[in-house]
C-alpha cells in the first residue's frame, strides 16, 4: 500500500516535471523565434525604405530637371538648353513638342520621318495627367537597355504650349537592385504597379510579370500599397517553401516603384 502511494506520488511529480519542461522549452522557442523575427523584419524594413528612398530622389532630381525646360517652352532656340538637359541628366535624348503642329526638337537625334509627337503615349500620358509623368520601363530598340521616358507639359494662361520629354537608362538601378542581398538566402526586386519586374537578381526575368515569381504577387496585391507605407508579407514561392517579404513604395509620377526584399526562412509558415 504505502510503496503503490510512493509510485503514485513520483508518477505525479515527474509528469508535473515534464510539463513544466516542456511548457518552458516551448515559450522558449516562440520567444526567440518572435525575437528574431522581429530583426529580421526590421532588417528588411530598413534595406527596403533605404533603397527606395534613393530611386525617389533618383526620380526627382531628373523630374526637377526637365521641369526647368518650362523657360525655354517658347523659346525659338531650345537646343542649348536640351543638350543641358541631356548631360547633366544623364538622358539618352531629350525633346520638346509643339502641340500646335506637332514640330519636335531633339537633342541627340535627327526626327523620324512622319514622326508626330501628338501621338506617342509619352506625349498623351503627361498632357492627360497636366503634370510630370514618368512612363513603365521599356526595352530601348537601339541599346537593348530598359529605358524610362519622363515626359512634362508646359501652359501659359492655362493653355498648352509645349511637352517635354527624355528618356533614361535606369541600369544604374537595376544594378543596385541586383546587388541587394540582405543575407545569404535574400534577393531584391523592383516592379512596376502594373505587377512588371524592372530589376530582378535573374536578367532573365526583367519585364515579366511578378507572379512569375510567385502566384500570391500580382499588380493587385502590390497596390494594396497606396502610398509610401512599408509592410511585411508572406507568401508562398511554391508548394515547398516560403517566403517573408518586406515592401516599400516610392512614387515617380503616375506610377509607382516596389521595392522588395525576400527571403526563404527555415520551417516558415504561411
Amino acid at each position: 500500500m504505502l510503496s503503490s502511494l510512493r509510485l503514485r506520488i513520483l508518477f505525479a511529480t515527474l509528469t508535473v516535471i515534464a510539463v513544466a519542461l516542456i511548457i518552458n522549452g516551448a515559450a522558449s522557442y516562440f520567444t526567440v523565434e518572435s525575437h528574431n523575427e522581429r530583426q529580421i523584419d526590421q532588417n528588411l524594413r530598413a534595406v527596403a525604405h533605404g533603397n527606395a528612398q534613393a530611386i525617389e530622389e533618383w526620380v526627382d532630381a531628373r523630374v526637377g530637371m526637365l521641369e526647368a525646360l518650362d523657360a525655354v517652352a517658347t523659346s525659338d532656340h531650345p537646343m542649348p538648353a536640351l543638350e543641358q538637359l541631356l548631360v547633366s541628366g544623364d538622358f539618352m535624348n531629350t525633346y520638346i513638342a509643339d502641340p500646335a503642329n506637332g514640330d519636335v526638337v531633339f537633342s541627340a537625334s535627327e526626327t523620324p520621318e512622319g514622326y508626330d509627337p501628338r501621338e506617342r503615349p509619352w506625349y498623351r500620358q503627361a498632357v492627360e495627367a497636366g503634370s510630370t509623368v514618368v512612363t513603365a520601363p521599356y526595352e530601348d530598340a537601339t541599346s537593348d537597355k530598359l529605358v524610362v521616358t519622363f515626359a512634362a507639359p508646359f501652359y501659359r494662361n492655362g493653355e498648352l504650349v509645349a511637352v517635354a520629354g527624355g528618356d533614361v537608362a535606369i541600369d544604374a538601378i537595376v544594378d543596385i537592385v541586383s546587388q541587394i542581398a540582405p543575407t545569404p538566402s535574400s534577393l531584391a526586386f523592383l516592379a512596376s504597379a502594373d505587377g512588371t519586374l524592372v530589376a530582378h537578381p535573374d536578367s532573365a526575368m526583367s519585364l515579366e510579370p511578378v507572379s512569375e515569381l510567385s502566384p500570391t504577387l500580382t499588380a493587385a496585391s502590390l497596390g494594396e500599397l497606396p502610398g509610401p507605407r512599408r509592410r511585411v508579407m508572406r507568401c508562398w514561392a511554391n508548394r515547398t517553401s516560403c517566403c517573408v517579404a518586406s515592401l516599400s513604395t516610392a512614387p515617380t509620377g503616375n506610377w509607382w516603384w516596389r521595392w522588395t526584399n525576400s527571403r526563404p526562412p527555415p520551417g516558415c509558415v504561411a
